[in-house]
């Protein structure tokens, strides 16, 4: 026949057992919190942050002369220089974001485009470059219509209503066949008397050439 328990030896086990029971409930309770964690990836080098870095982006120049992109402010830093209008050059993506943080001005009011919408999207520039034409909208604004062009000449920069007026100059002195209904409401939305001004320049290259005697 067992031998009855005293109390003492009865409180011992009690007190035992409540022991064991609260560091069960403490197991359970860090088991629980470890799974309702959100987990976390460890994020893998895989190289991305170099490319992207080294990642060329075509870029062209929108104004009608030479343009010298810098890395630097003040002129200073790597040059990236367009000849003239519509020449494009792939830019490394470090260089071209030194580019527009030294001078902003050039990309925010079409002097030159960036042909990568990724980039036009990561540098906040996809509100300027709802208000640029691009090259092809400007080598055939003389073909818009009326309001077409109102609309246009509403929202662009200055240096592009200048860029504009300056091409279709150019195409007045070199003869070519163009529509001067265009070219009169491009002068009234300007305020720049194109023709006179393409007739001045013919007059100069004519004096310069020796073709006007006194």
């Amino acid at each position: 026949m067992a031998k009855a328990k005293t109390k003492i030896e009865l409180e011992n086990e009690n007190t035992e057992m409540q022991d064991r029971l609260a560091k069960m409930e403490e197991m359970m309770k860090s088991l629980l919190s470890t799974q309702n964690k959100p987990s976390v990836e460890p994020q893998q080098n895989n190289g991305s942050y170099n490319i992207n870095i080294k990642k060329k982006i075509k870029v062209m120049s929108l104004f009608n002369g030479r343009l010298n992109l810098t890395t630097e402010g003040g002129g200073r830093g790597k040059i990236y220089s367009f000849a003239k209008f519509g020449e494009t050059k792939l830019i490394p993506n470090e260089d071209l974001t030194n580019c527009f943080n030294a001078n902003q001005r050039f990309f925010t009011e079409g002097f030159c485009f960036i042909l990568d919408s990724e980039f036009v999207e990561e540098n906040g520039l996809s509100e300027s470059y709802a208000n640029i034409v691009d090259k092809n909208k400007i080598t055939s604004i003389l073909n818009c219509d009326r309001n077409e062009l109102d609309s246009i000449f509403q929202k662009i920069s200055k240096i592009q209503k200048e860029t504009i007026c300056n091409l279709i100059i150019e195409k007045i002195v070199a003869n070519e066949d163009i529509n001067m209904t265009g070219v009169a409401i491009i002068s009234q939305l300007t305020g720049v008397k194109i023709y006179d001004k393409a007739q001045e320049s013919i007059s100069y290259n004519d004096l310069i050439d020796g073709k006007v005697t006194e």
